[in-house]
């Protein structure tokens, strides 16, 4: 294997680390800084965002410059960004880092690739180009892992600190085993975009974002999907992320391999139908343990098994333009992700118990939930309806909020445990207590610094306390009118006698004009 080849991918490592690690490395975040963590979430767009501008502002500063050269400009800045992101003093300051960071992402790759193409041995085009991407598969399989392993046990400060520390490592490799090699023609600033006048590399670019966003959209929800649809145990779940990543790992050389000898049009064409196929397996096989397993494996493979066939297409179809080119491969790639993760009006049923922060950050949609919930259900959601049959967690609606014309709806059908609604900002949250009997239908403390929005509960609330900045009042006919299309669709849902429901008492709460955190949160 060619030197050259090895500094690549020890560059992609930085990159991967650098991107996915936040992933696992978040909720530490949020915590050291003083963050809710949907606004920690915000770091994860920033490297994104780094991304799609990294990509575009390499042409217009580095297109006429040495191969090598912006290779090692690229990995000096990954080192940069990662060193001062763990140095960060504040939230802020952190996020302008994240973006530094993902500068370099994009333009590595499209450089990268150029150079693989070049070092490659006859015929063996994108299996080199697979060599280099090989480090991102790495970072997946190993690097994320430990790195939420060492924020763990550390700080999160020394596990980007790790990663700067790597890309030093890359940098002094590519200096070492990557050979001089000249400049790109120069077509000019508009010659750089003249490929894309032809319709072969937007349709590369298309089937790497929808191929990756129909993905992605899957592999979002991997981890409640095995749980509690699978039936694997949280215990399992640490494994079954690494065997997902043992995908990648392996499409990413299969890929390479097979693309050189059939051609990477073709491998392409067959790997993203065998994805389609492996998808739908997954929706109706699911329940299946050991089948759902398989199918995770065989699309997280095919996930990058396509990554370097098409990093080599958008090179041949791209001359002239070719760093942009293979830039945009990455930038595409990226978008498909976020476009996967961030998907909102879907329909999800869970037939079963659904894990902690079910619906977080939702914003459209519905979540229906054959069991109980766990903690934090319906985090921050802005819109939407979660509709759950049993009981729920400590901390159901933490933070809910209305946003412009959506109302997110938290429908209880048993107990909720203790600060339901807490530092709840807008939408609708009812508890039923449907086959209680007797005592409260939530816990203790409910309602602690709500500040907008309504809490419907099931009872005369007798020995329930709410604090001061609440109040509590016995439901009216206008206030079940706002709840009765709900419990309506509710009782449809799971086959319960609405007039039953409603003829017992109900007790609404809502903030009153003493409450400090609606001057804080509202009135400015």
């Amino acid at each position: 294997m060619k030197k050259s080849l090895i500094a690549l991918a020890f560059g992609t490592l930085a990159l991967g680390m650098s991107e996915f690690v936040m992933m696992g490395i978040l909720p530490d975040i949020a915590r050291s800084l003083g963050v809710s963590i949907p606004e920690a979430g915000h770091l994860i767009s920033a490297y994104a965002l780094g991304v799609c501008f990294g990509a575009p502002l390499t042409v217009l500063v580095a297109r006429t410059r040495p191969l090598k050269q912006i290779l090692l400009a690229l990995t000096a800045l990954i080192a940069v960004g990662n060193l001062c992101a763990s140095l960060a003093p504040n939230y802020w300051m952190l996020m302008a880092m994240r973006f530094v960071s993902g500068l370099p992402h994009g333009a590595f790759f499209g450089v990268g690739s150029i150079v693989a193409e070049r070092v490659a041995d006859a015929g063996k085009r994108t299996e080199a180009v697979s060599i280099m991407i090989v480090g991102m598969t790495v970072a997946n399989l190993f690097g994320v892992p430990l790195g939420t392993y060492i924020s763990n046990v550390l700080s999160w400060r020394t596990t980007f600190a790790i990663v700067a520390v790597w890309g030093v490592v890359a940098l002094t490799l590519v200096r070492m085993w990557v050979p001089r090699m000249e400049p790109l023609p120069d077509t000019g600033l508009k010659g750089q975009f003249r490929f894309l006048r032809s319709l072969a590399p937007w349709l590369v670019l298309a089937s790497v974002m929808l191929g990756n966003g129909g993905i992605f959209c899957w592999y979002s929800y991997v981890s409640p999907l095995m749980i509690h649809t699978s039936g694997f145990t949280e215990e399992n779940l640490t494994l079954i992320i690494m065997l997902a990543g043992f995908g990648m790992f392996a499409g990413n050389i299969v890929g390479g391999h097979y693309a050189d000898r059939f051609t990477p049009e073709r491998v392409v064409r067959f790997t993203l139908g065998t994805a389609c196929l492996a998808l739908v397996g997954i929706f109706f096989g699911a329940h299946v343990r050991y089948l759902s397993l398989a199918l995770m494996c065989l699309t997280t493979a095919c996930l990058f098994c396509v990554s370097s066939p098409q990093q080599l297409l958008i090179l041949e179809n791209s001359r002239g333009g070719e760093m942009l080119g293979a830039a945009l491969v990455q930038v595409a790639f990226n978008l498909g992700n976020a476009l996967g993760a961030y998907l909102d009006g879907a329909d999800i049923r869970v037939y079963g118990n659904a894990q902690d922060a079910a619906g977080d950050t939702m914003n459209a949609g519905s979540i229906i939930i054959h069991g109980r919930v766990g903690d934090t259900a319906g985090y921050a959601m802005r819109g939407g309806k979660i509709y759950v049959q049993g009981d729920a967690g400590y901390r159901a609606g933490i933070h809910m909020k209305a946003y412009q014309d959506k109302l997110p709806v938290l429908l209880i059908g048993g107990r909720a445990g203790s600060f339901v609604g807490e530092y709840q900002a807008g939408g609708i949250i009812a508890v039923l207590g449907l086959g209680q009997g007797a005592g409260p239908i939530v816990g203790n403390y409910p309602c602690t610094g709500m500040h907008g929005g309504k809490l419907f509960l099931r009872s005369d609330c007798r020995g329930i306390r709410f604090p001061s900045q609440v109040t509590a009042r016995a439901a009216v006919p206008q206030d079940l009118a706002e709840l009765e299309p709900y419990l309506r669709e509710y009782c449809g849902l799971f086959g319960c006698n609405l007039q039953e429901v409603l003829d017992a008492p109900f007790t609404v709460v809502t903030p009153n004009g003493r409450n400090p955190y609606r001057q804080m949160y509202v009135a400015n």
